[in-house]
């Protein structure tokens, strides 16, 4: 619920093991409302490999310039093609 401020974010993605597969990081400015995105994610690990099918965790963190941050865990299924 950020309007008309800029937001740090990043959402990391990881195996059921707790290895990192992949992280995105950026700033968006939001003028809209209280969503971020769409973030696509092609399946693809941080080395461009195709990552198998299973269950993966991700930790979405936000962060304003203030010094306010907020943060969001999720699990997702990947499945196969």
């Amino acid at each position: 619920n950020q309007v008309n401020k800029q937001l740090d974010f990043k959402l990391d993605i990881y195996s059921i093991t707790g290895v990192l597969i992949k992280s995105f990081e950026t700033s968006i400015f939001n003028n809209i409302d209280y969503r971020i995105g769409p973030i696509s994610w092609d399946g693809r690990d941080k080395y461009g490999r195709k990552v198998s099918a299973g269950v993966y965790f991700l930790n979405l963190g936000v962060s304003l310039n203030n010094g306010q941050f907020a943060s969001k865990s999720k699990q997702i299924i990947l499945l196969p093609h």
